[in-house]
């Protein structure tokens, strides 16, 4: 139960279905997250998920499918890594910040209230 240790729980369920199937998997922190340094944004997202990808492919050399796996916030990375990918999950994502925040809020000052809480997401 190592991998419970090393993820939330309420990831749990999903990373231990994919290893009890013999799925290999592939985890890591988003910048500012966790004990990562760094500023978590779209852009950053999209950098790290295209280096983690070429790492995992050129680097260690992993063959076979590759699929990637994004929850919530982890749908910014999947749908950037997915030209590249056999298959995408993108579950319980969102595709539009200000959009987002005016459904949660339902206020004509969602969009600025968004961007300030954002830092201009």
């Amino acid at each position: 139960m190592f991998y419970q240790q090393m993820v939330h729980q309420s990831h749990s369920f999903y990373l231990r279905y994919y290893l009890d199937k013999g799925i290999n998997v592939f985890t890591w922190n988003y910048r500012g997250y966790g004990r990562s340094k760094g500023r978590p944004t779209p852009q950053n997202f999209r950098n790290d998920v295209k280096l983690i990808y070429d790492f995992l492919v050129n680097k260690i050399k992993v063959r076979g499918k590759i699929g990637v796996y994004g929850r919530s916030l982890g749908g910014i990375p999947t749908s950037y890594i997915s030209p590249y990918a056999d298959m995408v999950i993108i579950d319980r994502s969102f595709c539009n910040f200000t959009e987002m925040a005016k459904w949660k809020y339902q206020s004509k000052f969602a969009d600025f209230l968004m961007k300030i809480g954002s830092f201009g997401w």
